[in-house]
């Protein structure tokens, strides 16, 4: 340890194997400074931090004694109970943290993933904000939903996407001007997409000024339409076509089993025949049957 007076107090410098542990911490490093006066630590070189509920890696830590400063950067790690966070850099001022250079978090509660540019947090209230070029993935049992966008408000149990460049999974896809999701505690989630809205699904598609999703056990149970909305259901048999003002899709299982609308402007129903079989080809059929 190298101790030197700097004004009324001192600067402690540690090289080699640093470590500190207090009763809310344990700190590994190579080399460490620490600054009596401003209660202020720098620590370099494979930092390791070890406190209650959680662990931290990083190349550079610098924070202050009481808890109001951090600073970490350089392939930063930070894991607790709740969360996993990567990012080149961040910063924790009172009860602020920011982040930058590629930024990843993964919400293990709730099986979601977000990449980002950089981000913003409020440590109390569990909300923040994203920005650059987002995705985000909602891992479920037997799918995933993936989600882009270029600006993301979240709070503990919802998020807001802005503009919903697209939402894909392996049975549904969508697009809008922004997307409001919601991670509901009964299973089931909600998604309102507004703003030249397009929802699509096994067999359909819709259009609207707004359109709400709302999913139970990863199963889609709900779609409705509401402003300009414009819905088509095709099958093997039949295509079903409904401009109205409001249009509610329900699914049973995955597929269409009813469809309800109001202020209908135009609706139609097309029976699908199956191709004609070209003459000649029919006459060789029968020729070539069994019998013939």
């Amino acid at each position: 340890m190298e101790i030197n007076r700097r004004g009324d107090s001192f600067v402690y410098t540690l090289v080699g194997d640093v470590w500190i542990r207090t009763q809310e911490y344990e700190i590994t490093s190579g080399r460490g400074i620490y600054y009596e006066s401003d209660s202020l630590a720098e620590l370099f070189d494979d930092v390791f931090v070890r406190g209650p509920g959680y662990i931290l890696r990083s190349d550079y830590l610098k924070y202050r004694t009481d808890g109001s400063y951090l600073l970490v950067r350089g392939d930063v790690y930070l894991e607790d109970s709740l969360r996993i966070i990567e990012a080149g850099w961040i910063e924790v001022v009172d009860d602020v943290a920011r982040a930058r250079d590629s930024v990843y978090v993964f919400l293990k509660n709730r099986n979601v993933v977000v990449w980002g540019d950089s981000a913003v947090y409020n440590i109390n209230s569990g909300r923040g904000k994203v920005y650059g070029d987002i995705r985000i993935e909602i891992l479920r049992d037997t799918d995933t939903v993936r989600i882009d966008t270029r600006f993301l408000e979240f709070g503990p149990r919802n998020f807001r996407g802005i503009p919903l460049e697209r939402l894909i999974s392996r049975r549904e896809a969508a697009r809008g001007d922004t997307l409001d999701y919601i991670l509901n505690a009964d299973s089931t989630e909600s998604a309102v997409i507004r703003g030249d809205a397009y929802v699509k699904w096994d067999g359909g598609e819709g259009y609207a000024d707004t359109v709400e999703i709302l999913y139970r056990d990863n199963v889609l149970l709900r779609a409705v339409f509401d402003g300009n909305a414009r819905v088509m259901q095709r099958d093997s048999s039949r295509t079903i076509y409904i401009e109205a003002g409001l249009v509610r899709v329900l699914f049973r299982g995955g597929s269409v089993y009813r469809v309800r609308s109001e202020r209908i402007k135009r609706a139609y129903i097309r029976e699908e025949t199956p191709p004609a079989v070209p003459q000649q080809e029919s006459e060789n059929q029968s020729l070539n049957s069994p019998g013939s």
